[in-house]
């Protein structure tokens, strides 16, 4: 995902369509929501932010949470082509931008366009230091109705806790008993990919993770895969996938347990 925006952010001229810039006409921080159409399975999240000021431009890419930005220097402006300079690589390419009533649309090199709305200010992307909720994780595994309980570290509990601030999603593989494993000669795990979609960091709602269910018989090459959607964690049984394949039911149910404060 940040090569996707490291190729798109690149330095730019701008250019007013309709007439020359006014001072304040551009200056201060503009947002487009749902920026990404479809959101790569969080639609609704994606955000495009500009903050343009005398002598500079940010541009920032939003998930949640998560942001990734890039700064730029206003080398030169003659009321219609800012020339910007990214600080990083010194490349240049062209912003567009439309005045659309109260709006702006801002297109980059006329392939990544947006409305973009003014808002008072960027919100604060940086990780607050702030305790992290304490939880134990649990999954119920069933193959054919023949179940079986497992109880997950407590690292791996964590790993459903992105706390980083850039674009990349915490990812981590829980694997069913080997018990129920060898019982039915299939293996089965569930692939996680977590994000933060609030700086809410002591509430578990403000986390959220997608999930994503394969089964495969031993010996065997045939796949049986299934995903939920991206959702937030709660606590108690905040996810369930379901499967079929090789004559066979197979199902997860995983649940969170919020520990009181001290509690191992």
């Amino acid at each position: 995902m940040r090569n996707f925006f490291a190729a798109s952010l690149l330095c730019l001229v701008v250019c007013i369509v309709g007439g020359p810039a006014r001072a304040g006409a551009v200056e201060g921080a503009w947002v487009a929501e749902n920026y990404i159409s479809g959101g790569q399975g969080y639609p609704g999240l994606f955000r495009s932010w500009y903050v343009f000021a005398k002598d500079h431009v940010d541009r920032v890419i939003s998930l949640g949470a998560h942001y990734y930005k890039v700064k730029y220097q206003i080398q030169n402006n003659d009321g219609r082509q800012w020339q910007l300079v990214n600080l990083e690589t010194g490349l240049v390419e062209t912003l567009t931008i439309t005045e659309q009533n109260l709006d702006l649309q801002i297109c980059l090199d006329d392939r990544d366009c947006a409305v973009h709305t003014r808002v008072a200010a960027l919100p604060d992307f940086y990780f607050p230091q702030a305790p992290l909720p304490t939880v134990s994780l649990s999954a119920e595994w069933c193959v054919n109705g023949d179940c079986a309980m497992i109880e997950y570290s407590d690292y791996q509990a964590e790993q459903l806790f992105n706390r980083r601030s850039d674009f990349y999603g915490i990812s981590y593989r829980y694997e069913a008993p080997g018990e129920l494993e060898e019982r039915h000669g299939i293996r089965m795990f569930v692939d996680s990919t977590s994000y933060r979609l609030e700086n809410r960091p002591d509430r578990l709602e403000s986390f959220s993770t997608m999930l994503s269910f394969t089964a495969i018989p031993m010996g065997g090459s045939k796949v049986a895969e299934g995903q939920t959607p991206v959702q937030r964690l709660q606590e108690g049984s905040f996810a369930s996938l379901k499967v079929s394949g090789f004559a066979k039911d197979m199902s997860v149910r995983f649940i969170l347990t919020q520990k009181k404060q001290g509690q191992k």
